[in-house]
């Protein structure tokens, strides 16, 4: 529980787990462990037994999609370490938010990298970061390039801004019966914001 010069251990503060007070605690360093018990039963010629577990760090694992740290309290139960830690040292979510890592990295659970935030939030952190699932295209699905100043700002990566404009053109032409070529129209806007910018 402690680096090299023993200093880990005096800095690091643990708190109940919040449905689990007595059996477990989380650390603002995003640490989960299990505490000392005492297991009592009887053998199967009845008598009375005892048996000590002693506490351990739990180990956490990664999601496979979203990777976030979990940790498994046994009998099918599991919690996300983000959230352990959060509803620990700062009390529950208030409504409608969900927690934010500050740095964008799901594994980094301390205590100061959170904060309860809105959804809408959490999106713009991961494309900030460049966590989000759309932050690493490169085209948008008409072949344009995603680069400046053909970026649209959006809470969902980066988004075309050719391709949004055109939405809007599109929507006239409908509502006036006009026949519309999508991809051409786009293309030609594409061609202007790249001129212009």
């Amino acid at each position: 529980m402690s680096d090299s010069n023993g200093s880990v251990a005096n800095r690091e503060r643990w708190l109940p787990v919040v449905g689990h007070e007595g059996s477990y605690e989380v650390s603002d360093l995003g640490r989960v462990r299990s505490l000392d018990r005492t297991r009592v039963y009887t053998s199967k010629w009845g008598t009375p037994m005892r048996r000590f577990f002693p506490g351990r760090i739990l180990f956490a694992s990664s999601t496979a999609k979203t990777g976030y740290s979990i940790v498994h309290f046994g009998n099918g139960q599991s919690g996300l370490v983000h959230r352990l830690v959060l509803t620990a040292f700062v009390g529950p979510p208030p409504e409608g938010t969900e927690c934010c890592h500050n740095d964008g990295n799901p594994q980094n659970n301390r205590l100061e990298n959170l904060r309860w935030d809105t959804h809408q939030s959490n999106l713009l952190d991961q494309a900030v970061h460049g966590n989000h699932h759309c932050a690493n295209r490169m085209r948008c699905p008409r072949k344009h390039l995603l680069v400046a100043p053909n970026l649209r700002p959006t809470t969902r990566g980066k988004t075309c801004l050719a391709c949004f404009r055109t939405f809007g053109r599109r929507q006239t032409a409908r509502k006036y019966g006009r026949s519309f070529d999508f991809q051409a129209v786009s293309d030609q806007i594409f061609e202007e914001i790249m001129r212009a910018g």
